[in-house]
């Protein structure tokens, strides 16, 4: 009994994937969906980028799996984020034509880089097992990855004949 008490505020005390820096960022482009998707993406494939170079440095250490699954929980979580404030400026019926255009370029890149990064997972013995740490949050970032490039791309064809005449 005491060990699920103890363990409801291990979850509820999830971290935030954002620095301070980039959480001033997004507040100050908040009204800009552009802009604000603009960072979300960066902000994103920093993540990615600061998985893959972990992954690829040849002294990891010990904790190299954890510190990957940490970057990729980030990744997923601002992957979400991302699909979030689309979800948001369309509800508002804002014309996010461009902007969604970027998120499916970034989200195929993603996806691509992603299926990379769990090839690579098995390469070597001291890979595969260092992969057991990473190994489901990876999967859910391929799946969240996969479905906001499916939902975004679906969105953006819908508003290319929503607003192909209010030109």
């Amino acid at each position: 009994l005491w060990t699920a008490v103890l363990a409801v505020p291990a979850v509820a005390a999830r971290r935030d994937p954002l620095t301070d820096a980039e959480t001033d960022q997004l507040r100050e482009a908040a009204l800009e969906p552009e802009r604000k998707l603009k960072l979300l993406l960066k902000f994103t494939e920093q993540r990615l980028d600061s998985a893959e170079k972990l992954r690829a440095e040849p002294q990891g250490g010990a904790e190299r799996g954890q510190r990957i699954h940490d970057l990729l929980e980030d990744f997923d979580t601002l992957v979400d984020e991302v699909g979030d404030n689309v979800d948001a400026y369309a509800s508002r019926n804002q014309d996010l034509r461009k902007p969604l255009s970027d998120v499916v370029k970034a989200s195929q890149d993603f996806a691509a880089r992603l299926r990379e990064f769990k090839a690579a997972a098995s390469a070597t013995p001291a890979a595969a097992q260092e992969y057991k740490a990473y190994r489901f949050v990876l999967d859910d970032a391929m799946d969240a990855v996969d479905a906001g490039l499916q939902s975004a791309q679906e969105l953006l064809d819908e508003q290319k004949e929503q607003f192909k005449n209010k030109k």
